[in-house]
């Protein structure tokens, strides 16, 4: 989940301006040792059909130079548009795992999403649908490409993207998932904790805290009631009013939540796609996770997943990226070298 739209209301301008200059500055200075310079195996610029019809995707192909069919697969980034790279701060997270996956024998598609990067022409996902299906028509093409093992080919995905692979499935099955930080609770209760977990951070007492999650529940519940993003526009407006936000908090929150994306988001539970899906799972979780909290999710993970090799991790001491961390506090994602 993104924290820039998660974040509590009354302190989502002061979150999203400290976000920016935190990575405009921190990103000219710290090195990303990771980054690969020299990739020891074919690479590949790849163009496939998106989800739905009149959509092209660009993105890149990495596997070993030799042998073969291999294991295949799909990287699935989380909430907002990505690059085909994951970038963030400087950091290329899906850049760094795709070259330690085909430097040990694997074939790795990752691309960049609707309207971005390679992408730029193409109008940028309205729904959530779309990345779903962009994930499912990624894998369905990666498996009839040469030297890909078909029946050893699956998704990779972070945070949303875990959802929206779980929904993929329904859809192009693959032959095993990787959830990286991917939410097990419905996503208006993991944006309620996370919500929580940030004001507690800003030094918010407990009163204050519980007077907030009253107030981001009743903004949900307004998200699950209207039938569109536009009957969405005026409530949440007039409940925003009601506290007294700005009108920059206002747009703000109207143009994260009043979308395809916000009216999904309240309404979407992870667990009966997880549990419709009958092939091994590895999930993995960040200790420090401050955006989808491990000791909540991982259990409800392991109730849901059904099949008998699925395997439920939590990594000690890392945040929600899987970096080493001391607060698990985006503020950090930044300051950190490793990716």
């Amino acid at each position: 989940m993104s924290p820039a739209k998660t974040v509590s209301h009354a302190f989502l301008s002061r979150f999203v301006a400290f976000d920016q200059m935190v990575q405009s500055a921190v990103q000219r200075f710290v090195p990303r040792p990771q980054t690969p310079r020299k990739r020891p195996y074919q690479v590949r610029e790849v163009v496939f059909p998106g989800g739905d019809e009149g959509i092209t995707l660009t993105g890149e192909l990495t596997m070993p130079s030799e042998g073969g069919p291999f294991p295949a697969a799909v990287l699935i980034s989380g909430t907002g548009l990505s690059d085909r790279d994951m970038s963030s701060g400087r950091h290329k997270s899906f850049l760094v795992l795709s070259d330690h996956l085909s430097r040990h024998g694997y074939a790795v598609l990752r691309f960049d999403d609707r309207g971005l990067g390679e992408n730029a022409g193409a109008s940028p996902p309205a729904a959530a649908l779309d990345s779903t299906n962009d994930a499912a028509s990624a894998l369905n093409w990666l498996r009839a490409f040469p030297d890909i093992d078909a029946g050893r080919a699956g998704y990779i995905s972070f945070s949303e993207g875990g959802c929206h692979a779980s929904l993929a499935a329904r859809r192009e099955r693959p032959d095993f998932m990787v959830l990286l930080s991917c939410p097990a609770l419905p996503l208006a209760y993991v944006t309620r904790r996370q919500q929580a977990d940030f004001n507690r951070a800003f030094g918010m007492t407990e009163a204050e805290v519980e007077e907030e999650d009253r107030r981001m529940a009743q903004f949900l519940e307004i998200l699950r009631q209207v039938q569109s993003p536009e009957d969405a526009r005026k409530p949440i407006r007039e409940h925003l009013q009601e506290r007294r936000a700005t009108e920059f908090q206002i747009c703000d929150v109207l143009d994260g939540w009043a979308n395809p994306w916000g009216l999904w988001a309240a309404n979407f539970d992870s667990r009966p796609p997880l549990a419709e899906y009958d092939g091994p799972v590895l999930a993995l979780f960040g200790e420090k996770d401050r955006q989808v909290c491990a000791l909540e999710n991982a259990p409800v993970m392991k109730t849901a997943l059904t099949h008998d090799a699925s395997r439920v991790v939590v990594l000690p001491h890392l945040n929600h990226m899987f970096q080493p961390a001391k607060t698990g506090l985006p503020d950090e994602y930044w300051e950190i070298r490793k990716t």
